[in-house]
């Protein structure tokens, strides 16, 4: 091994470390604290946790993997619901928060939409769901989907839950690995978390609540999905001059969601208290909304605001603005960072205020889902990591490009030398009628060009004597000869267009030096024949006039070259009487 494949082999390998080590979304620290987690890479073929919503079959599969070397796969699909399902009875604990995450993929022809939810079954058979999480998922690419959910304070009626996967598609076959589940808990809303910088992704610290003195331990806190299935979150959320609630009517996941209504005004806004957000981090923050009033205009801009007071000042920032149509759930999302000393936090939601929709629109009662606030702040780790990948990464690409270069340069030489021989005659190393073809359509529009021509038309005199009376080969050395002569005495281009045929053309003159080569080069002895007649023609503004066309002057050149041609004969009648079938 050279030291050029060995350095980028070691670079290869240091990237794959340092990028898992950057990316992996289940990255956890060994102090983190222990909570009930659960990790499936299916890497046996035991699937007894496992069992396929409705229709389907799994199977462990060892040609298509996320990490390890084997993923779990569904195939037989008959509806969009069909998916991997893990029972989660035993698991789950009343109001505690879980994250989910796991790595699909499929082998399909378009991008598909999968989703992650909770299925629970109460002891009257009542089944209720609960939205996790989704994510688009392009053909041959594994991606990740995650997301958490609180169970519901009344667990302890429920005798069976599960989680599973569906996928748009229903009958598409579809791989999952790396499977976790872990649970986060938020006893009630007062427990989410000051949070505060940490070089992990987990919170080390264990916090009591103030409501019943439980011990609660909260993980993944940059991470928070807000649902209405329950009234946990309500306390957050506020509205002057208008109605909020929380309804079963309408929803973009479980059964429930914010209702806003009787507004008086567009400034009356649907207000978030956010002062549990990190300072000095940047958050993406996204939700669902739809509005379906009747005399409401088919699309209504929002806009989100972020509010704070930092140093004694009140401070505003407008972070998103999306257009939403009626009777259809639309996503709102933007990114925002909070100063180090902003307090008095609020996210704001409210309808435009245009001139061009109708007043009553501003007022429009609507409904929001589904809120996440997640942080893409990078870690101290991944800060120090990420220069590093991308040196080794310029550094990996220069060592390519010069072990390639080479390699590009001879392809290039080669298709070079391809596209010359395609154009060349062999024999003669003239250029061919393929070549002699293109020089016509790309100079027949080019009346200028065409002005400044000179061209010759030439042709072997008594070949067929030659081939017939001496030998093939000396006719073939007669027809290179014939090349060489014009090559070396035209300062152009010379054309083979038939056996025996050449023409040449030139922008410069040629045609008094081409005469004395083609006389000096004649030769009329026994075993030694060599003639060639050569007619020229050039521009003539009396003939051509302003748009000369260059049939028309070659036209002139083939006549010239019949008339030496018939001279050439009527001088040597021998010669035309030693072979009668002597068409040339």
């Amino acid at each position: 091994m050279n030291k050029y494949t060995f350095l980028p082999s070691t670079l290869i390998l240091t990237l794959v470390v340092a990028l898992v080590t950057v990316l992996s979304p289940l990255n956890v620290a060994a102090d983190t604290p222990s909570v009930k987690t659960v990790l499936y890479d299916f890497e046996d073929s035991d699937t007894s946790a496992w069992h396929a919503m409705g229709n389907g079959v799994l199977s462990i599969d060892t040609k298509n993997y996320y990490s390890g070397a084997s993923s779990l796969k569904i195939t037989g699909r008959k509806n969009f619901f069909n998916g991997p399902a893990i029972d989660t009875t035993d698991f789950f604990i009343a109001n505690e928060v879980y994250s989910v995450s796991a790595y699909l993929y499929h082998e399909g022809l378009e991008t598909l939409h999968f989703k992650a939810t909770a299925r629970l079954t109460d002891k009257n058979d009542e089944i209720s769901y609960k939205f996790i999480g989704e994510t688009d998922v392009s053909p041959g690419s594994w991606t990740s989907i995650s997301g958490s959910f609180t169970v519901p304070e009344n667990y302890e009626d429920c005798k069976e839950s599960s989680i599973y996967l569906e996928c748009g598609n229903e009958t598409i076959d579809f791989y999952v690995d790396y499977y976790a589940i872990k649970g986060l808990t938020y006893s009630n809303i007062d427990d989410i978390p000051q949070i505060t910088q940490s070089t992990q992704n987990t919170v080390s610290e264990v916090k009591k609540t103030t409501a019943n003195e439980k011990t609660v331990q909260v993980l993944e806190k940059d991470n928070i999905l807000m649902g209405f299935e329950d009234e946990k979150y309500n306390k957050l959320f506020s509205i002057k001059n208008a109605k909020k609630e929380i309804v079963n009517s309408y929803s973009y996941s479980g059964r429930f969601s914010l209702f806003v209504s009787n507004r008086t005004s567009s400034a009356d806004a649907l207000e978030m208290k956010a002062d549990f957000l990190e300072k000095n981090k940047t958050y993406s923050y996204g939700t669902y909304l739809m509005y379906n009033s009747a005399d409401a205009p088919e699309e209504i801009n929002f806009y989100t605001v972020l509010q704070y007071k930092s140093d004694g000042k009140n401070l505003t920032e407008k972070i998103s603005s999306d257009t939403v149509s009626k009777n259809t759930w639309s996503k709102i999302s933007c990114t925002f960072k909070l100063p180090a000393k902003a307090e008095n936090v609020l996210i704001s939601i409210y309808s435009e205020n245009s001139s061009e929709q109708l007043h009553k629109s501003y007022l429009t009662d609507f409904y929001i889902d589904n809120i996440s606030l997640k942080t893409t702040t990078l870690s101290k780790s991944k800060k120090i990591l990420i220069p590093i990948i991308i040196v080794a990464v310029c550094i990996l690409v220069v060592l390519v490009f010069i072990k390639l270069m080479p390699v590009w340069k001879k392809k290039k030489s080669s298709q070079k030398e391809l596209i010359e021989l395609s154009l060349k005659d062999a024999m003669t190393k003239t250029l061919n009628r393929n070549a002699y073809q293109q020089f016509l359509s790309d100079i027949s529009s080019d009346t200028k060009k065409v002005k400044l021509l000179h061209i010759a038309i030439c042709d072997i005199n008594f070949l067929k004597y030659i081939n017939d009376n001496i030998s093939h080969k000396a006719g073939d050395e007669a027809i290179c000869k014939c090349a060489s002569l014009l090559l070396e005495n035209v300062a152009g281009d010379v054309f083979r267009t038939g056996g025996d045929e050449f023409i040449c053309i030139s922008f410069a003159p040629f045609d008094d030096k081409l005469k004395k080569a083609i006389s000096d080069a004649s030769c009329f002895e026994e075993n030694s024949i060599f003639s060639v007649a050569v007619g020229f023609a050039e521009y003539n503004q009396e003939i051509d006039g302003d748009t000369p066309d260059i049939k028309l002057i070659l036209e002139r050149a083939d006549q010239e070259m019949y008339k030496d041609k018939k001279l050439c004969k009527e001088q040597n009648p021998k010669l035309c009487r030693d072979n009668k079938e002597n068409k040339n």
